[in-house]
């Protein structure tokens, strides 16, 4: 369990010692949102020790929409509900996901919350990567929110920075932090490894597309297209807003429009 550090954790201490009382707490800086304590974790353990790996963290209540993933286009719902509803609501949906890892399966999270499109469109995405030694790059999915199960096995290769490498979160800003949020799921889909939806009844969270949908969409995609042409965007960014509009227009043919 990691915490920023703070003057007094001794209440919420005492409520993680009384549930896991084996439990290790480490304080860590106000870096880099989850992203810098779960690499600080994974890089003070022996990963073969472990058959998975639960990584939470705290989130907010605000609802919103999302299209993330078309397959599950979201009502208003807050992140907190989303991420963690499919993947730990109870032991029983618990253990269905822990099931699914493996034959290639690396990571399971919330299909909502999974974006099956390119994740290039956070800048420096491609530069860490060719860092890590990963120069074949290919489309991948990654899970907005960074909340999953996952095989412990796709952290190996990753080095552990300094702090002084992720800065003090500012919300609303997307950072290394967020680079790495996409790199998770690289790694997760590399060497034809994949990641699957939770094992869960999301009709609650779901809501019926429509046409007025589709059309703001294809709307957007021109835009950018425009932008492209006009050469104020790169094709990095095209690319993912084209491969993101080939993909609803895939799911279109499926779905029954008001």
């Amino acid at each position: 369990v990691t915490y920023v550090q703070v003057p007094n954790l001794t209440f919420e201490k005492g409520i993680i010692y009384s549930a896991f009382p084996n439990a290790h707490i480490e304080e860590v800086p106000n870096r880099g949102y989850d992203v810098y304590p779960f690499l600080k974790v994974i890089n003070s353990v022996n990963l073969d020790r472990y058959d998975a790996i639960l990584k939470l963290h705290s989130k907010g209540q605000k609802k919103g929409k999302y299209f993330f993933n078309w397959n599950y286009p979201c009502k208003k719902i807050s992140w907190r509900e989303g991420l963690l509803a499919p993947l730990i609501s109870t032991p029983e949906v618990f253990n269905r996901n822990l099931k699914l890892l493996g034959n290639g399966v690396n990571m399971v999270a919330s299909g909502p919350f999974i974006v099956n499109r390119v994740g290039f469109s956070c800048k420096g995405v491609r530069e860490e990567l060719q860092h890590l030694g990963k120069h074949q790059i290919k489309s991948f999915e990654f899970v907005a929110g960074t909340i999953f199960l996952a095989s412990p096995s796709i952290f190996k290769s990753l080095p552990f920075y300094d702090e002084c490498y992720f800065p003090v979160p500012i919300i609303g800003t997307e950072d290394i932090s967020h680079v790495y949020e996409r790199i998770f799921g690289f790694l997760a889909c590399d060497n034809g490894g994949s990641i699957k939806a939770c094992d869960y009844d999301y009709s609650k969270f779901l809501y019926k597309l429509t046409n007025r949908d589709l059309a703001l969409r294809w709307l957007n995609f021109c835009r950018y297209m425009f932008l492209y042409k006009l050469k104020i965007i790169t094709k990095t960014k095209f690319k993912d807003k084209y491969l993101h509009y080939i993909k609803i227009k895939q799911m279109a043919k499926h779905i029954n429009f008001k």
